[in-house]
């Protein structure tokens, strides 16, 4: 059980810190087509805002892992607690 929860939270990290890079090259991405006036000042408004949306929706995830992992955390002493008192009984 252990494992797996090792296993999970491995797996979480990692995709979070995928999705940090990828948020990185668009958001340089955006800068240096708009930095260059390659496209209008609306749509790099518009790709602005979304940046900062995939930053804002990023955060929110970030923080749904270090909760899940509190969580998991919990039950992983709940388990722990109850495997000894079974054991003992």
């Amino acid at each position: 059980m252990k494992k797996l929860l090792l296993v999970m939270l491995s797996s979480l990290t990692l995709s979070s810190a995928m999705a940090c890079d990828d948020i990185k090259t668009t958001a340089a991405i955006v800068d240096y087509v708009c930095d260059y006036s390659l496209v209008s000042d609306t749509q790099c408004r518009v790709w602005t805002e979304d940046v900062r949306q995939m930053n804002n929706n990023q955060k929110i995830i970030h923080d749904s892992f270090i909760s899940w992992t509190n969580e998991l955390n919990e039950m992983g002493e709940m388990l722990a607690s109850n495997s000894k008192q079974f054991l003992s009984d």
